[in-house]
Order: C-alpha cells, then structure tokens, then sequence
C-alpha cells in the first residue's frame, strides 16, 4: 500500500514538472512575439500624391525609395518569392512624372505653337508594360508643361511646320528632374532654310599602312595626285595580327588648300564660316584602356574653291592593306546651307 501510494506520489510531482515547463515555454514565446513582429515587420510604404506643387519630386524620390526598401526586406524575409519582388520593384519605378520645358530654334528663339507630343511608359508588372500619349501646344514663349502624369519614364518629341527635330537618340524627361516653372528642359529644333542642291559622293579604298600619303579627288571619289584631301596611316609593327592584337597607330588627314573642322552637331545642315584647321591628326596608343582599331569622325569641310560641305569618315587600321571610307556631300554654290531635300 504504501509503495502504490508512493508511485502517485510520483506521477502527481512529474505532472507538475511537466506543466511548468509548458507554462515556461508558452511564456518566452509570449516575450518573445513582439521582438520577431519588430524585426519581420514591413516597412511602411508612403505613397506620394500626385500634384502640382513643387515639393512632388521629391516626395516621390523618398516613396520610390521607401518601396523599393520595403520590398527587399520582405523579399531577404521570405516574405515573397525572387518573381514577386522584381514585378514589385518594376511598379515601384511609376512616379510622378511632371515637366516643364521649353522649344527653342538653332537661334534661341522660341518656337510657337508647335505641337508636343508627350509619351508616357508605364510599368504594369515586371513583363509589362503600356504607353499613353499625350499631346499639348508651345505657348508664345515656347513654354509647354505636362502635370499630373505618372509613369517610369516621359519621351517628350514637339514638331512643327518648317522645323525638323533631332530623332536619333528620342530624349526624355531626365531622371533626376525636379520640376519647376523656373527650372525649364530645353528642346531644340531646327528651322529650316529650304534644301539646297547638294552633290554627293564616297570613297572606298585601300590605303598603305606604312606612312605612305593617299590623295583622293572628293568630286569623284578616286585617288588623284591633284585631289583634296589626303590620308596618312603608319601603324606599329606594321605586319599584326587580325585577332584582336592591340598595337600603335597614328592617322593624319587633310584637306590639301583648304580646311577641315570636327562636326558633332545634332543638325549639321549650315557649315560654319570659319574655324578651320588644314588637318587633324589622331594618335592612338596600344596602351589605351579604350583602343580601337578603327575611328569614325565626321567633319565640315571648306575647299579650295570656297565650297562647303560635311563627311563622315570610317578607317580601319586592323586590316592589310588598312582601308578607308568616306562619304561627302558639298554644296558646289559656295553656300553654307547642307541641308538635304529629304529634312523638308
């Protein structure tokens, strides 16, 4: 009897131990519930309202930030997938996408009522995407303004009667614009003069590698004696490799009782007056972080005769015998103007 009585003894003191250990476990888990909340707890996602003020741009940079924060966190949490988190991260990158600009001429004059067009991308997703245009007028200051658009990105294109625009790289809303009514994103277009009577000719040819000067005729396009424009190449070593081997070459050209000038301009279609130099020589070194065997430049030109005109020229030092092209076109009036029939 009294060994039974010690065995309940027993049972009754390990319930006992039993419990509080539960109870002492559902007690830290308690302590420590709010502890995880705080660390797994998303940021709060602060959304930007749309307006016209100019405090917007940057409310919107701070919303674009606290998103693209919260969503990494919920992503290194396991919250959410990699897939998830990038379709985040691509609407995350809509934002206000206010801009105030101005259209003026090659001139400085502003361009009145001329139309511009304005497209807006907007990102539905991380493999989607829509376009909206838009579309409002210059005022008599050359003024336009888009408000109350938000996207990842604004192409801004104006067009007008008589005036030509720069379509080669479409420009854009710039990212870190901040807008405001004194803080204007300049277009410029292109009033035309009307298209003058052009002649156009090319070269390309084979060229020496070894120092010996070239001399091409740029109204026909063939090597003369008597021609305008001469081309020198030395390369060092002269016998290379056409794998990619890295090696000095020096290019000189020259337009032989006249002039040559370096052109980069969007609208190349009035050569200037002056500024000329009779020849331009390029040194590449094989220990250029950017070396290249070829190089392109473009160029007004001024001919002995008083006749203006631009060309694009490619050489390639890589190659044996090396090789140039050319492309020109003159205006054999003696005018400045360059402009094609093709910009009417």
């Amino acid at each position: 009897m009294k060994k039974q009585k010690n065995v309940w003894v027993l049972v009754i003191l390990a319930a006992i131990v039993i419990g509080f250990i539960l109870y002492k476990s559902e007690v830290q888990k308690q302590q420590q519930a709010p502890m995880a909340n705080a660390i797994t707890a998303t940021p709060p996602t602060v959304h930007a309202a749309v307006s016209n003020s100019l405090t917007t741009p940057q409310t919107s940079v701070t919303a674009a930030k606290t998103n693209e924060a919260g969503i990494a966190a919920r992503y290194k949490q396991g919250q959410i997938n990699k897939g998830e988190a990038m379709n985040e991260f691509a609407l995350a990158q809509n934002r206000p996408m206010d801009i105030y600009g101005k259209v003026v001429d090659q001139y400085g004059q502003p361009v009145i009522g001329a139309e511009v067009q304005g497209s807006l991308s907007i990102n539905l997703g991380l493999m989607s995407q829509k376009v909206e245009y838009y579309s409002t007028e210059t005022d008599a200051n050359g003024l336009f303004k888009f408000l109350a658009l938000k996207g990842s990105n604004l192409g801004i294109r104006p067009k007008k009667q008589g005036y030509l625009y720069y379509l080669k790289l479409p420009p854009q809303r710039p990212d870190n614009y901040q807008p405001d009514p004194n803080n204007l994103v300049v277009f410029d277009m292109w009033k035309l003069h009307g298209a003058a009577i052009l002649v156009g000719q090319s070269i390309d040819a084979k060229i020496p590698h070894d120092g010996t000067s070239t001399t091409f005729d740029i109204a026909t396009g063939k090597e003369s004696s008597s021609g305008d424009l001469q081309v020198t190449l030395l390369r060092s070593p002269l016998e290379v490799r056409r794998s990619g081997q890295s090696f000095d070459w020096t290019l000189k050209i020259e337009m032989l009782h006249g002039g040559l000038l370096l052109e980069n301009d969007s609208y190349p279609f009035w050569a200037p007056e002056s500024g000329y130099g009779q020849s331009f020589k390029f040194n590449v070194s094989s220990n250029d972080v950017s070396w290249d065997s070829k190089i392109t430049r473009n160029f007004y030109f001024r001919t002995s005769g008083g006749q203006y005109g631009r060309m694009q020229t490619d050489v390639s030092a890589s190659l044996t015998p090396a090789r140039i092209e050319c492309n020109f076109t003159v205006n054999p009036s003696g005018s400045q103007n360059l402009e094609p029939p093709a910009t009417e």
